[in-house]
C-alpha cells in the first residue's frame, strides 16, 4: 500500500504535464482552457494510459517479489540461461528493495524520537541522505564479500535452494505463452482500431477536474519539495 501512497505526487504530475504538452504528434484538439494553459483531449488520453501502465507495472512487480522467494527466482532464472551475473544484479535489485525500506523506518522512527516529522512526503527528504548513504556503505560491504568468495570465477554456480518444475509448473507455462502469444497476435492486428488517441473523447465533467486536481496536487508537492530544501 505504501508503494501507491509514493505514485500519487507521480501520478498527478503525469497526468497535468501530458494534458497540457502530450506525447503525440501534432495535431492536438484543445477541450479547454485553465489560465495560461490549454488542456488537450489526447494529453488526457497520454496520461491516463502512462498512469495505468506505470500502475499496472508497479503491481506486477509487487506481486512478483511479495509472493518469490529471492534465492527460487535466482534459480529459476539460471534454469532458463540466465547470465550469473546479469543474474545476481537482478536478484540484488530486488533484495535492496526491503532493506532500504526497514531503513526508511528506522530513519524515520529516530526523526520522530527526536521531536521530528516521523511522517509524511516532508520528513521523507531529509531521510534519504542516511538512507542512501548507508546503502553505499552496504554496496562496498557487498563488493568486498564478492571478492572475498570468488565472484565471477568460472565452473559451475550452486544454491542452497532448489527449484523443481512439476506437471501444473508446464501447463500453466504452456497456457501463459498461448495467452500471450495469442494477445500479442490480437494487438497486431487490431493495432488500429486499439488506437483510442484519437476516437475517445473525454467529457468536460470528467477532463476539468482531472487536469485540476492534478494541477493542485502537482503545485501542493512542488511548494512542500522546495519548503523542505529549503529548511534542511
Amino acid at each position: 500500500m505504501r508503494a501507491f501512497v509514493i505514485w500519487i505526487p507521480l501520478s498527478v504530475t503525469l497526468i497535468f504535464l501530458q494534458a497540457v504538452a502530450p506525447a503525440f504528434p501534432r495535431p492536438w484538439i484543445p477541450i479547454m482552457h485553465l489560465g495560461p494553459f490549454t488542456i488537450y483531449q489526447v494529453g488526457i488520453y497520454s496520461g491516463v494510459s502512462l498512469l495505468l501502465r506505470a500502475w499496472d507495472a508497479t503491481i506486477f512487480a509487487l506481486v512478483a517479489i511479495m509472493t518469490s522467494h529471492p534465492s527460487d527466482l535466482f534459480s529459476s532464472l539460471e534454469k532458463l540461461g540466465v547470465p550469473y551475473v546479469l543474474n545476481f544484479i537482478l536478484i540484488m535489485a530486488l533484495e535492496l528493495i526491503p532493506l532500504l525500506q526497514n531503513e526508511f523506518f528506522v530513519v524515520l522512527s529516530a526523526q520522530k524520537s527526536r521531536g521530528l516529522k516521523g511522517a509524511g512526503f516532508s520528513a521523507i527528504l531529509p531521510s534519504m541522505v542516511p538512507v542512501f548513504a548507508g546503502a553505499l556503505e552496504r554496496v562496498q560491504q557487498l563488493s568486498i564479500s564478492l571478492e572475498s568468495r570468488a565472484f565471477g570465477s568460472k565452473g559451475k554456480k550452486t544454491s542452497y535452494r532448489r527449484v523443481s518444475m512439476y506437471f501444473k509448473d508446464y501447463v500453466f507455462l504452456i497456457l501463459s505463452i498461448i495467452g500471450t502469444a495469442g494477445t500479442f497476435i490480437w494487438i497486431l492486428i487490431n493495432r488500429v482500431s486499439l488506437d483510442w488517441s484519437r476516437t475517445l473523447v473525454f467529457p468536460i465533467w470528467f477532463a476539468a477536474p482531472l487536469v485540476i486536481i492534478s494541477l493542485l496536487g502537482f503545485l501542493s508537492y512542488g511548494i512542500l519539495a522546495v519548503i523542505v530544501i529549503l529548511k534542511a
